[in-house]
């Protein structure tokens, strides 16, 4: 009775994706049912069941932060890197959940940097694995921008790779300290060559030109391979594009983690192989 009083032919039109949108903004600036029913020209009870089923009635958003790209700084460089790894945009809320902490709050601290507002944390325990960190910022801007410059993390925007030196050593470590790996075995004298394995690997097709990217740095890969073939699921979307780093370019490169977890490792992997030659091909075939 009350939807037909104020128009119930507006409730049987589908919301769209814009028109939702829409809805969020001024939900989240403070705007009541009513006003954003007269912007969207739909009913007051259209607004409310819209924002019930979308689980936010009764509750108010975090007010989305503004920002706008006015060059390339070394936090938004690990943004992007953190974005292309272990990243997550959901339209309103960029993020990202891991298993460091510290990996986490140095993702927070740059966000907090960029906009001037600190991400929400919270912790959760999966029923295996390690507890997991996640950071939350509601910032549509900076989402949109990481999407659309990423190509929904297909690719490294070309201009990245002009940027500064401090910039590029940030994405790297960015996108190593989520999907790149340094594995530390222990091995007989004999076998100390292999002591340490460095490498990364993703689904989203980043690698092969991270793999590139990373010559700008001096640091070599080899590859691609494939992991995560299943021979009882021949048919896995979730197949790895992956690539090992040539040990030697990387001991002598100035490449870093920003994990302190991993930068320990390659810390101890550089006073292991420093003081030795290491015999690796180069690109053109030669051994140094």
């Amino acid at each position: 009775m009350r939807d037909n009083l104020v128009g119930a032919e507006n409730n049987a039109r589908p919301w769209s994706a814009n028109d939702t949108k829409i809805l969020l903004t001024m939900y989240d600036t403070g705007e009541n049912a009513y006003a954003i029913a007269g912007s969207l020209g739909r009913t007051y009870w259209s607004v409310q069941t819209r924002l019930r089923d979308l689980g936010v009635r009764g509750k108010r958003h975090e007010p989305a932060v503004r920002w706008k790209f006015t060059g390339m700084t070394k936090e938004l460089a690990y943004i992007m890197g953190c974005y292309l790894s272990d990243g997550f945009f959901t339209g309103r809320t960029l993020a990202i959940q891991v298993a460091d902490s510290d990996f986490a709050i140095r993702f927070a601290r740059c966000v907090e940097s960029m906009v001037q507002r600190k991400p929400s944390a919270s912790i959760s325990q999966p029923l295996r694995g390690r507890q997991l960190t996640a950071m939350k910022i509601t910032c549509p801007d900076m989402g949109e921008w990481l999407e659309n410059e990423t190509q929904h993390k297909k690719v490294i925007p070309e201009w990245m790779w002009k940027e500064s030196r401090e910039c590029r050593l940030e994405l790297a470590a960015g996108i190593m300290d989520g999907d790149g790996w340094i594995s530390e075995s222990k091995l007989r004298a004999h076998q100390q060559k292999n002591k340490y394995q460095v490498g990364f690997a993703s689904s989203d097709g980043w690698a092969t030109p991270f793999s590139k990217f990373l010559r700008t740095l001096g640091v070599l890969c080899k590859g691609p391979y494939v992991y995560g073939r299943n021979s009882h699921k021949p048919d896995n979307p979730r197949l790895l594009d992956g690539y090992t780093i040539d040990k030697q370019s990387l001991v002598l490169s100035d490449f870093y983690f920003g994990m302190q977890r991993k930068q320990e490792r390659l810390s101890r992997m550089r006073q292991f192989y420093l003081p030795q030659r290491l015999y690796v091909s180069t690109p053109n075939g030669d051994m140094i």
